[in-house]
Protein backbone atom coordinates (compact mmCIF):
# COMPACT_ATOMS: atom_id res chain seq x y z
CA UNK A 1 0.00 0.00 0.00
CA UNK A 2 1.39 3.37 -0.98
CA UNK A 3 2.07 5.76 1.85
CA UNK A 4 2.64 9.49 2.09
CA UNK A 5 5.88 10.90 0.71
CA UNK A 6 8.41 12.79 2.78
CA UNK A 7 7.17 16.18 1.63
CA UNK A 8 3.66 15.45 2.92
CA UNK A 9 2.05 14.59 -0.40
CA UNK A 10 0.63 11.22 -1.37
CA UNK A 11 1.99 8.86 -3.98
CA UNK A 12 0.21 8.39 -7.30
CA UNK A 13 -1.11 4.99 -6.27
CA UNK A 14 -3.06 6.52 -3.38
CA UNK A 15 -4.28 9.41 -5.52
CA UNK A 16 -5.36 7.06 -8.30
CA UNK A 17 -7.33 4.98 -5.82
CA UNK A 18 -9.16 8.16 -4.84
CA UNK A 19 -9.90 9.03 -8.43
CA UNK A 20 -11.09 5.48 -9.07
CA UNK A 21 -13.65 6.08 -6.30
CA UNK A 22 -14.89 9.16 -8.15
CA UNK A 23 -15.29 7.14 -11.34
CA UNK A 24 -16.85 4.29 -9.35
CA UNK A 25 -19.62 6.52 -7.97
CA UNK A 26 -20.52 7.72 -11.45
CA UNK A 27 -20.08 4.24 -12.91
CA UNK A 28 -22.39 2.59 -10.37
CA UNK A 29 -25.08 5.28 -10.72
CA UNK A 30 -24.98 5.00 -14.51
CA UNK A 31 -25.11 1.22 -14.20
CA UNK A 32 -28.24 1.40 -12.05
CA UNK A 33 -29.90 3.69 -14.59
CA UNK A 34 -28.83 1.32 -17.33
CA UNK A 35 -30.52 -1.58 -15.56
CA UNK A 36 -33.71 0.45 -15.16
CA UNK A 37 -33.75 1.43 -18.85
CA UNK A 38 -33.10 -2.15 -19.93
CA UNK A 39 -35.97 -3.35 -17.73
CA UNK A 40 -38.31 -0.77 -19.27
CA UNK A 41 -37.32 -1.84 -22.80
CA UNK A 42 -37.90 -5.51 -21.98
CA UNK A 43 -41.28 -4.79 -20.40
CA UNK A 44 -42.42 -2.76 -23.38
CA UNK A 45 -41.29 -5.51 -25.77
CA UNK A 46 -43.35 -8.05 -23.80
CA UNK A 47 -46.38 -5.79 -23.89
CA UNK A 48 -46.04 -5.25 -27.64
CA UNK A 49 -45.85 -9.00 -28.27
CA UNK A 50 -48.93 -9.50 -26.09
CA UNK A 51 -50.88 -6.86 -28.01
CA UNK A 52 -50.01 -7.71 -31.58
CA UNK A 53 -53.73 -7.87 -32.39
CA UNK A 54 -54.33 -4.23 -31.48
CA UNK A 55 -55.27 -1.59 -34.01
CA UNK A 56 -52.57 -0.46 -36.42
CA UNK A 57 -52.51 3.08 -35.03
CA UNK A 58 -52.13 1.88 -31.45
CA UNK A 59 -49.41 -0.53 -32.55
CA UNK A 60 -47.46 2.23 -34.28
CA UNK A 61 -47.66 4.45 -31.18
CA UNK A 62 -46.29 1.64 -29.01
CA UNK A 63 -43.58 0.98 -31.57
CA UNK A 64 -42.47 4.61 -31.39
CA UNK A 65 -42.47 4.50 -27.59
CA UNK A 66 -40.39 1.32 -27.67
CA UNK A 67 -37.95 2.91 -30.12
CA UNK A 68 -37.54 5.90 -27.81
CA UNK A 69 -36.87 3.66 -24.81
CA UNK A 70 -34.34 1.67 -26.84
CA UNK A 71 -32.55 4.89 -27.79
CA UNK A 72 -32.42 5.94 -24.13
CA UNK A 73 -31.03 2.54 -23.23
CA UNK A 74 -28.36 2.66 -25.95
CA UNK A 75 -27.31 6.19 -25.00
CA UNK A 76 -26.85 5.30 -21.33
CA UNK A 77 -25.20 2.00 -22.29
CA UNK A 78 -22.60 3.84 -24.39
CA UNK A 79 -21.77 6.23 -21.57
CA UNK A 80 -21.63 3.36 -19.09
CA UNK A 81 -19.15 1.49 -21.29
CA UNK A 82 -16.94 4.56 -21.60
CA UNK A 83 -16.95 5.09 -17.86
CA UNK A 84 -16.21 1.41 -17.34
CA UNK A 85 -13.16 1.64 -19.59
CA UNK A 86 -11.88 4.69 -17.71
CA UNK A 87 -12.49 3.00 -14.37
CA UNK A 88 -10.71 -0.18 -15.45
CA UNK A 89 -7.80 1.81 -16.85
CA UNK A 90 -7.36 3.66 -13.56
CA UNK A 91 -7.62 0.41 -11.58
CA UNK A 92 -5.00 -1.30 -13.76
CA UNK A 93 -2.72 1.69 -13.33
CA UNK A 94 -3.13 1.45 -9.53
CA UNK A 95 -2.16 -2.22 -9.44
CA UNK A 96 0.75 -1.69 -11.82
CA UNK A 97 2.25 1.17 -9.86
CA UNK A 98 1.65 -0.41 -6.45
CA UNK A 99 3.60 -3.46 -7.65
CA UNK A 100 6.58 -1.29 -8.54
CA UNK A 101 9.22 -0.25 -6.05
CA UNK A 102 8.14 2.40 -3.55
CA UNK A 103 11.23 4.44 -4.45
CA UNK A 104 10.15 4.70 -8.08
CA UNK A 105 8.22 8.00 -8.35
CA UNK A 106 7.22 8.15 -12.04
CA UNK A 107 3.95 10.09 -12.29
CA UNK A 108 1.75 11.17 -15.16
CA UNK A 109 0.20 13.96 -13.06
CA UNK A 110 1.45 15.89 -10.03
CA UNK A 111 0.68 14.72 -6.52
CA UNK A 112 -2.84 15.76 -5.57
CA UNK A 113 -2.40 16.01 -1.82
CA UNK A 114 -4.93 13.39 -0.69
CA UNK A 115 -4.84 11.82 2.73
CA UNK A 116 -3.98 8.14 2.63
CA UNK A 117 -7.05 6.66 4.31
CA UNK A 118 -8.07 3.03 4.02
CA UNK A 119 -11.74 2.66 3.16
CA UNK A 120 -13.45 -0.71 3.43
CA UNK A 121 -16.59 -1.34 1.47
CA UNK A 122 -17.95 -4.01 -0.78
CA UNK A 123 -19.11 -1.61 -3.48
CA UNK A 124 -20.01 2.01 -3.98
CA UNK A 125 -23.62 1.24 -3.13
CA UNK A 126 -22.77 -1.24 -0.37
CA UNK A 127 -22.21 -0.63 3.31
CA UNK A 128 -19.42 1.80 4.13
CA UNK A 129 -18.67 0.49 7.60
CA UNK A 130 -15.49 -1.44 8.35
CA UNK A 131 -15.38 -5.23 8.34
CA UNK A 132 -16.99 -6.75 11.40
CA UNK A 133 -19.25 -3.75 11.97
CA UNK A 134 -22.90 -3.58 11.11
CA UNK A 135 -24.50 -0.62 9.39
CA UNK A 136 -26.50 1.47 11.83
CA UNK A 137 -29.48 3.63 11.02
CA UNK A 138 -29.54 6.85 13.02
CA UNK A 139 -33.02 8.16 13.63
CA UNK A 140 -33.45 11.91 13.46
CA UNK A 141 -36.81 12.57 15.13
CA UNK A 142 -36.06 16.25 15.64
CA UNK A 143 -35.75 16.93 11.92
CA UNK A 144 -39.49 16.61 11.39
CA UNK A 145 -42.51 17.60 13.44
CA UNK A 146 -43.70 14.02 13.21
CA UNK A 147 -47.38 13.22 13.44
CA UNK A 148 -48.62 12.57 16.96
CA UNK A 149 -51.33 10.04 17.82
CA UNK A 150 -54.80 11.45 18.09
CA UNK A 151 -55.53 9.84 21.43
CA UNK A 152 -53.65 8.56 24.46
CA UNK A 153 -54.75 5.00 23.82
CA UNK A 154 -52.70 4.76 20.66
CA UNK A 155 -49.54 5.85 22.45
CA UNK A 156 -50.13 3.71 25.52
CA UNK A 157 -50.33 0.67 23.26
CA UNK A 158 -47.27 1.63 21.19
CA UNK A 159 -45.53 -1.63 22.00
CA UNK A 160 -48.48 -3.71 20.82
CA UNK A 161 -47.55 -5.05 17.38
CA UNK A 162 -51.22 -5.67 16.61
CA UNK A 163 -51.91 -1.94 16.51
CA UNK A 164 -52.42 -0.62 12.92
CA UNK A 165 -50.09 2.31 13.73
CA UNK A 166 -47.14 2.08 16.08
CA UNK A 167 -45.69 5.07 17.91
CA UNK A 168 -42.55 5.38 19.99
CA UNK A 169 -42.20 8.40 22.27
CA UNK A 170 -45.04 10.03 20.38
CA UNK A 171 -43.46 9.48 16.95
CA UNK A 172 -44.88 7.36 14.17
CA UNK A 173 -42.44 4.53 13.38
CA UNK A 174 -44.49 1.90 11.53
CA UNK A 175 -47.95 0.86 10.44
CA UNK A 176 -49.93 -1.24 8.03
CA UNK A 177 -50.48 0.14 4.55
CA UNK A 178 -54.23 0.53 5.07
CA UNK A 179 -53.68 2.38 8.35
CA UNK A 180 -51.10 4.70 6.78
CA UNK A 181 -53.47 5.45 3.92
CA UNK A 182 -56.27 6.20 6.39
CA UNK A 183 -53.84 8.40 8.30
CA UNK A 184 -53.47 10.78 5.35
CA UNK A 185 -57.21 11.16 4.67
CA UNK A 186 -58.69 14.38 6.13
CA UNK A 187 -61.92 14.51 8.09
CA UNK A 188 -64.04 17.36 9.40
CA UNK A 189 -61.95 17.53 12.58
CA UNK A 190 -58.56 16.37 11.37
CA UNK A 191 -55.97 17.26 8.74
CA UNK A 192 -52.67 15.33 8.47
CA UNK A 193 -49.36 16.94 9.32
CA UNK A 194 -47.63 18.37 6.22
CA UNK A 195 -44.37 16.52 6.87
CA UNK A 196 -46.31 13.27 7.08
CA UNK A 197 -48.11 14.09 3.83
CA UNK A 198 -44.82 14.75 2.03
CA UNK A 199 -43.06 11.66 3.38
CA UNK A 200 -45.97 9.32 2.69
CA UNK A 201 -46.80 10.63 -0.79
CA UNK A 202 -43.11 10.46 -1.70
CA UNK A 203 -42.35 6.96 -0.43
CA UNK A 204 -45.69 5.18 -0.55
CA UNK A 205 -44.98 4.41 -4.23
CA UNK A 206 -42.63 1.71 -2.93
CA UNK A 207 -45.79 -0.18 -1.87
CA UNK A 208 -48.68 1.20 -3.92
CA UNK A 209 -48.97 2.94 -7.28
CA UNK A 210 -49.82 6.67 -6.99
CA UNK A 211 -52.96 6.33 -9.12
CA UNK A 212 -54.21 3.51 -6.87
CA UNK A 213 -53.49 5.54 -3.74
CA UNK A 214 -55.36 8.50 -5.19
CA UNK A 215 -58.28 6.24 -6.10
CA UNK A 216 -58.49 4.93 -2.51
CA UNK A 217 -58.47 8.49 -1.15
CA UNK A 218 -61.20 9.42 -3.63
CA UNK A 219 -63.34 6.45 -2.55
CA UNK A 220 -63.03 7.49 1.11
CA UNK A 221 -63.94 11.04 0.16
CA UNK A 222 -67.13 9.92 -1.57
CA UNK A 223 -68.14 7.71 1.35
CA UNK A 224 -67.72 10.57 3.82
CA UNK A 225 -69.51 13.05 1.56
CA UNK A 226 -72.59 10.82 1.43
CA UNK A 227 -72.84 10.82 5.23
CA UNK A 228 -72.49 14.59 5.69
CA UNK A 229 -75.05 17.34 5.70
CA UNK A 230 -75.04 20.03 3.01
CA UNK A 231 -73.47 22.51 5.44
CA UNK A 232 -70.58 20.18 6.28
CA UNK A 233 -69.68 19.15 2.73
CA UNK A 234 -67.85 22.41 1.81
CA UNK A 235 -65.54 22.03 4.82
CA UNK A 236 -64.54 18.48 3.93
CA UNK A 237 -64.17 19.45 0.27
CA UNK A 238 -61.80 22.27 1.24
CA UNK A 239 -59.64 19.82 3.20
CA UNK A 240 -59.44 17.42 0.28
CA UNK A 241 -58.55 20.24 -2.10
CA UNK A 242 -55.76 21.20 0.29
CA UNK A 243 -54.44 17.64 0.18
CA UNK A 244 -54.61 17.64 -3.62
CA UNK A 245 -52.82 20.99 -3.66
CA UNK A 246 -49.92 19.59 -1.64
CA UNK A 247 -49.81 16.54 -3.90
CA UNK A 248 -49.75 18.54 -7.14
CA UNK A 249 -47.25 21.08 -5.77
CA UNK A 250 -44.72 18.45 -4.69
CA UNK A 251 -45.38 15.53 -7.04
CA UNK A 252 -46.96 17.00 -10.16
CA UNK A 253 -45.41 14.35 -12.40
CA UNK A 254 -47.73 11.72 -10.89
CA UNK A 255 -50.53 13.32 -12.90
CA UNK A 256 -48.93 12.55 -16.24
CA UNK A 257 -50.65 9.22 -15.71
CA UNK A 258 -54.10 9.54 -17.26
CA UNK A 259 -55.57 7.42 -14.47
CA UNK A 260 -54.38 9.86 -11.81
CA UNK A 261 -55.54 12.79 -13.91
CA UNK A 262 -59.00 11.26 -14.24
CA UNK A 263 -59.38 10.91 -10.46
CA UNK A 264 -58.02 14.44 -10.01
CA UNK A 265 -60.69 15.84 -12.35
CA UNK A 266 -63.45 13.83 -10.67
CA UNK A 267 -62.54 15.08 -7.19
CA UNK A 268 -62.10 18.70 -8.22
CA UNK A 269 -65.35 18.77 -10.17
CA UNK A 270 -67.23 17.34 -7.19
CA UNK A 271 -65.65 19.89 -4.84
CA UNK A 272 -66.34 22.78 -7.21
CA UNK A 273 -70.10 22.21 -6.90
CA UNK A 274 -70.06 22.92 -3.17
CA UNK A 275 -69.49 26.69 -3.17
CA UNK A 276 -68.30 29.65 -5.24
CA UNK A 277 -65.09 29.95 -3.21
CA UNK A 278 -64.27 26.31 -3.86
CA UNK A 279 -64.85 26.83 -7.59
CA UNK A 280 -62.16 29.53 -7.54
CA UNK A 281 -59.85 27.24 -5.58
CA UNK A 282 -60.40 24.42 -8.07
CA UNK A 283 -59.71 26.77 -10.99
CA UNK A 284 -56.42 27.89 -9.48
CA UNK A 285 -55.42 24.32 -8.63
CA UNK A 286 -56.11 23.08 -12.15
CA UNK A 287 -54.30 26.02 -13.74
CA UNK A 288 -51.20 25.46 -11.61
CA UNK A 289 -51.04 21.74 -12.36
CA UNK A 290 -51.63 22.09 -16.10
CA UNK A 291 -49.04 24.87 -16.29
CA UNK A 292 -46.48 22.72 -14.47
CA UNK A 293 -47.06 19.76 -16.77
CA UNK A 294 -46.88 22.04 -19.81
CA UNK A 295 -43.52 23.40 -18.70
CA UNK A 296 -42.25 19.84 -18.22
CA UNK A 297 -43.33 18.87 -21.71
CA UNK A 298 -41.65 21.94 -23.21
CA UNK A 299 -38.45 21.22 -21.26
CA UNK A 300 -38.31 17.61 -22.43
CA UNK A 301 -38.97 18.65 -26.04
CA UNK A 302 -36.20 21.24 -25.85
CA UNK A 303 -33.86 18.69 -24.29
CA UNK A 304 -34.49 16.25 -27.12
CA UNK A 305 -33.80 18.99 -29.66
CA UNK A 306 -30.51 19.88 -27.96
CA UNK A 307 -29.42 16.24 -27.83
CA UNK A 308 -30.23 15.78 -31.52
CA UNK A 309 -28.32 18.94 -32.48
CA UNK A 310 -25.36 17.87 -30.36
CA UNK A 311 -25.26 14.46 -32.02
CA UNK A 312 -25.11 16.11 -35.44
CA UNK A 313 -22.26 18.41 -34.39
CA UNK A 314 -20.24 15.50 -33.05
CA UNK A 315 -20.38 13.73 -36.41
CA UNK A 316 -19.55 16.94 -38.33
CA UNK A 317 -15.94 17.89 -37.65
CA UNK A 318 -16.34 21.23 -39.46
CA UNK A 319 -18.71 22.54 -36.78
CA UNK A 320 -16.39 21.74 -33.87
CA UNK A 321 -14.81 24.79 -32.22
CA UNK A 322 -12.40 25.15 -29.34
CA UNK A 323 -13.85 26.14 -25.96
CA UNK A 324 -11.43 29.07 -25.75
CA UNK A 325 -12.88 30.52 -28.95
CA UNK A 326 -16.40 30.34 -27.53
CA UNK A 327 -15.74 31.47 -23.94
CA UNK A 328 -12.29 32.28 -22.57
CA UNK A 329 -13.47 33.61 -19.20
CA UNK A 330 -13.73 31.05 -16.35
CA UNK A 331 -16.28 33.20 -14.48
CA UNK A 332 -18.57 33.42 -17.49
CA UNK A 333 -18.29 29.69 -18.17
CA UNK A 334 -19.05 28.93 -14.52
CA UNK A 335 -22.15 31.12 -14.65
CA UNK A 336 -23.41 29.33 -17.76
CA UNK A 337 -22.67 25.91 -16.26
CA UNK A 338 -24.56 26.86 -13.11
CA UNK A 339 -27.58 28.02 -15.15
CA UNK A 340 -27.63 24.67 -16.96
CA UNK A 341 -27.21 22.73 -13.72
CA UNK A 342 -30.05 24.56 -11.97
CA UNK A 343 -32.39 24.20 -14.94
CA UNK A 344 -31.84 20.46 -15.15
CA UNK A 345 -31.83 19.94 -11.40
CA UNK A 346 -35.07 21.88 -10.89
CA UNK A 347 -36.76 19.82 -13.59
CA UNK A 348 -36.30 16.62 -11.58
CA UNK A 349 -39.38 15.78 -9.55
CA UNK A 350 -38.85 14.45 -6.00
CA UNK A 351 -40.80 11.33 -6.93
CA UNK A 352 -38.23 10.44 -9.61
CA UNK A 353 -35.66 9.56 -6.94
CA UNK A 354 -37.96 7.04 -5.27
CA UNK A 355 -39.55 5.79 -8.48
CA UNK A 356 -36.10 4.62 -9.58
CA UNK A 357 -36.13 2.07 -6.76
CA UNK A 358 -39.57 0.68 -7.59
CA UNK A 359 -39.44 -2.86 -8.90
CA UNK A 360 -41.74 -3.14 -11.89
CA UNK A 361 -43.89 -6.26 -12.15
CA UNK A 362 -44.52 -8.19 -15.34
CA UNK A 363 -48.30 -8.08 -14.93
CA UNK A 364 -50.89 -5.39 -15.37
CA UNK A 365 -50.72 -2.26 -17.48
CA UNK A 366 -46.96 -2.09 -17.68
CA UNK A 367 -46.52 0.98 -19.85
CA UNK A 368 -48.69 3.15 -17.58
CA UNK A 369 -46.98 2.01 -14.39
CA UNK A 370 -43.43 2.80 -15.47
CA UNK A 371 -41.60 5.97 -14.50
CA UNK A 372 -42.96 8.64 -16.81
CA UNK A 373 -40.02 11.05 -16.86
CA UNK A 374 -36.30 10.72 -17.61
CA UNK A 375 -35.04 13.99 -16.14
CA UNK A 376 -32.93 12.21 -13.55
CA UNK A 377 -31.25 10.09 -16.21
CA UNK A 378 -30.73 13.17 -18.38
CA UNK A 379 -28.97 14.94 -15.51
CA UNK A 380 -26.61 12.02 -15.00
CA UNK A 381 -25.87 12.07 -18.75
CA UNK A 382 -25.11 15.80 -18.52
CA UNK A 383 -22.40 15.10 -15.93
CA UNK A 384 -20.80 12.48 -18.18
CA UNK A 385 -20.91 14.74 -21.23
CA UNK A 386 -19.28 17.59 -19.34
CA UNK A 387 -16.48 15.30 -18.15
CA UNK A 388 -15.78 14.11 -21.69
CA UNK A 389 -15.92 17.68 -22.99
CA UNK A 390 -13.17 18.71 -20.55
CA UNK A 391 -10.94 15.78 -21.52
CA UNK A 392 -11.56 16.35 -25.23
CA UNK A 393 -10.79 20.07 -25.09
CA UNK A 394 -7.45 19.44 -23.42
CA UNK A 395 -6.38 16.66 -25.80
CA UNK A 396 -7.80 17.90 -29.11
CA UNK A 397 -5.39 20.81 -29.51
CA UNK A 398 -2.28 20.74 -31.65
CA UNK A 399 1.09 19.63 -30.38
CA UNK A 400 1.99 23.06 -29.00
CA UNK A 401 2.28 22.41 -25.30
CA UNK A 402 1.64 26.06 -24.36
CA UNK A 403 -1.88 25.83 -25.82
CA UNK A 404 -2.68 22.70 -23.83
CA UNK A 405 -1.32 24.30 -20.66
CA UNK A 406 -3.55 27.33 -21.30
CA UNK A 407 -6.65 25.15 -21.68
CA UNK A 408 -5.74 22.99 -18.67
CA UNK A 409 -5.29 26.06 -16.47
CA UNK A 410 -8.54 27.45 -17.85
CA UNK A 411 -10.48 24.42 -16.65
CA UNK A 412 -8.68 24.47 -13.29
CA UNK A 413 -9.71 28.12 -12.87
CA UNK A 414 -13.26 27.23 -13.91
CA UNK A 415 -13.32 24.46 -11.31
CA UNK A 416 -12.21 26.94 -8.66
CA UNK A 417 -15.01 29.29 -9.67
CA UNK A 418 -17.48 26.39 -9.49
CA UNK A 419 -16.37 25.72 -5.92
CA UNK A 420 -16.67 29.41 -5.03
CA UNK A 421 -20.25 29.50 -6.38
CA UNK A 422 -21.25 26.17 -4.72
CA UNK A 423 -21.60 24.38 -8.07
CA UNK A 424 -20.22 21.07 -6.82
CA UNK A 425 -21.64 18.97 -9.65
CA UNK A 426 -19.81 20.84 -12.41
CA UNK A 427 -16.74 20.94 -10.19
CA UNK A 428 -16.67 17.16 -9.86
CA UNK A 429 -17.38 16.70 -13.58
CA UNK A 430 -14.37 18.87 -14.45
CA UNK A 431 -12.16 16.98 -11.99
CA UNK A 432 -13.31 13.65 -13.43
CA UNK A 433 -12.55 14.88 -16.95
CA UNK A 434 -9.06 16.05 -16.00
CA UNK A 435 -8.33 12.64 -14.47
CA UNK A 436 -9.22 10.60 -17.51
CA UNK A 437 -6.26 8.65 -18.84
CA UNK A 438 -5.74 10.67 -22.05
CA UNK A 439 -5.29 13.81 -19.93
CA UNK A 440 -3.24 12.12 -17.21
CA UNK A 441 -0.65 10.98 -19.76
CA UNK A 442 0.23 14.58 -20.66
CA UNK A 443 3.18 14.68 -18.24
CA UNK A 444 4.86 17.79 -19.63
CA UNK A 445 1.57 19.68 -19.63
CA UNK A 446 0.83 18.79 -16.02
CA UNK A 447 4.35 19.73 -14.97
CA UNK A 448 3.71 23.35 -15.98
CA UNK A 449 0.06 23.60 -14.96
CA UNK A 450 -1.29 25.45 -11.91
CA UNK A 451 -0.97 22.48 -9.58
CA UNK A 452 -1.47 24.45 -6.37
CA UNK A 453 -5.09 25.34 -7.14
CA UNK A 454 -5.80 21.87 -8.43
CA UNK A 455 -4.38 20.17 -5.34
CA UNK A 456 -6.58 22.30 -3.07
CA UNK A 457 -9.65 21.36 -5.07
CA UNK A 458 -8.74 17.69 -4.91
CA UNK A 459 -8.30 17.90 -1.15
CA UNK A 460 -11.82 19.30 -0.82
CA UNK A 461 -13.37 16.74 -3.18
CA UNK A 462 -11.31 13.88 -1.76
CA UNK A 463 -13.35 10.65 -2.13
CA UNK A 464 -11.81 9.05 0.98
CA UNK A 465 -13.86 8.96 4.15
CA UNK A 466 -17.03 8.77 2.04
CA UNK A 467 -16.33 12.27 0.67
CA UNK A 468 -16.11 13.70 4.19
CA UNK A 469 -14.40 16.95 3.13
CA UNK A 470 -16.98 17.54 0.40
CA UNK A 471 -19.86 16.81 2.77
CA UNK A 472 -18.48 19.37 5.22
CA UNK A 473 -18.21 21.99 2.46
CA UNK A 474 -21.73 21.14 1.26
CA UNK A 475 -23.15 21.53 4.76
CA UNK A 476 -21.49 24.94 5.11
CA UNK A 477 -22.92 26.00 1.76
CA UNK A 478 -26.40 24.77 2.69
CA UNK A 479 -26.25 26.64 6.01
CA UNK A 480 -25.54 29.87 4.14
CA UNK A 481 -28.27 29.18 1.58
CA UNK A 482 -30.93 30.66 3.84
CA UNK A 483 -29.13 34.00 4.05
CA UNK A 484 -30.19 36.80 1.75
CA UNK A 485 -26.80 36.79 0.09
CA UNK A 486 -26.64 33.01 0.00
CA UNK A 487 -26.18 31.45 -3.43
CA UNK A 488 -27.91 28.44 -4.90
CA UNK A 489 -26.22 25.14 -4.09
CA UNK A 490 -25.72 22.46 -6.75
CA UNK A 491 -24.65 19.23 -4.98
CA UNK A 492 -22.60 16.39 -6.46
CA UNK A 493 -25.66 14.68 -7.86
CA UNK A 494 -24.37 11.14 -8.34
CA UNK A 495 -23.29 11.00 -4.69
CA UNK A 496 -26.78 12.10 -3.66
CA UNK A 497 -28.29 9.28 -5.72
CA UNK A 498 -25.82 6.87 -4.14
CA UNK A 499 -26.83 8.02 -0.65
CA UNK A 500 -30.50 7.49 -1.47
CA UNK A 501 -29.76 4.05 -2.85
CA UNK A 502 -27.87 3.11 0.31
CA UNK A 503 -30.78 4.22 2.50
CA UNK A 504 -33.15 2.18 0.35
CA UNK A 505 -30.93 -0.91 0.51
CA UNK A 506 -29.85 -0.79 4.15
CA UNK A 507 -33.15 0.10 5.85
CA UNK A 508 -35.82 -2.62 5.52
CA UNK A 509 -39.18 -1.61 4.10
CA UNK A 510 -41.21 -4.38 5.75
CA UNK A 511 -40.97 -5.34 9.42
CA UNK A 512 -41.47 -8.78 10.94
CA UNK A 513 -44.92 -7.84 12.25
CA UNK A 514 -46.12 -7.01 8.73
CA UNK A 515 -45.89 -3.25 9.25
CA UNK A 516 -44.25 -0.81 6.86
CA UNK A 517 -41.10 0.67 8.38
CA UNK A 518 -41.96 4.37 8.40
CA UNK A 519 -38.46 5.22 9.67
CA UNK A 520 -37.31 4.45 6.14
CA UNK A 521 -39.87 6.89 4.76
CA UNK A 522 -38.61 9.62 7.08
CA UNK A 523 -34.99 9.01 6.11
CA UNK A 524 -35.66 9.01 2.37
CA UNK A 525 -37.81 12.12 2.59
CA UNK A 526 -35.12 13.89 4.60
CA UNK A 527 -32.49 13.13 1.95
CA UNK A 528 -34.75 14.43 -0.82
CA UNK A 529 -35.82 17.48 1.20
CA UNK A 530 -32.17 18.48 1.68
CA UNK A 531 -31.92 18.86 -2.08
CA UNK A 532 -35.12 20.89 -2.54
Amino acid sequence: MAGPSENGTVSLSSASRGISDIFAVQLEVTGRLLEAEQSKVELMEKEMRANMQDEVSAGSMKARALKEEQNNFLRIYTQHQRLLQEYQAVAVDVFRKSAASSTQRTRSIPSVGMKNTVKKRASIFGTIVSDGQSAQVHERPNLFSLFHPTDSKSESNSNNTNQPLKFENGYLVSGSLSALVEHIIPTLSYYPDRTYVFAFLLCSRLKIKPHKLLAEIHDSFEVMMRSLSSSEKPTLSAYFLQLLSEWTDNFAYDFRDERSMKVFKDVTQQCATQSADLRKTVGGLQHTLFHRLSLLEKYETNLQRINAATAEKITDSKTQVNIMETCDNPITLTQQLTHIELERLNSIGPEEFIQTFVKEKSTGDIANDMKRTNNLEAYIEWFNRLSYLVATEVCILDKKIKNRIRVLDFFIDTACECFATNNFNSLMAIIAGLHMNPVQRLKKTWAKANNGKFNRLMDTMNPFGNFSNYRKALKEAMDKKGDRKGRAVVPFFSLLVKDLYMVNETIPLNLDNGHINFAKFWELSQQVTNLL
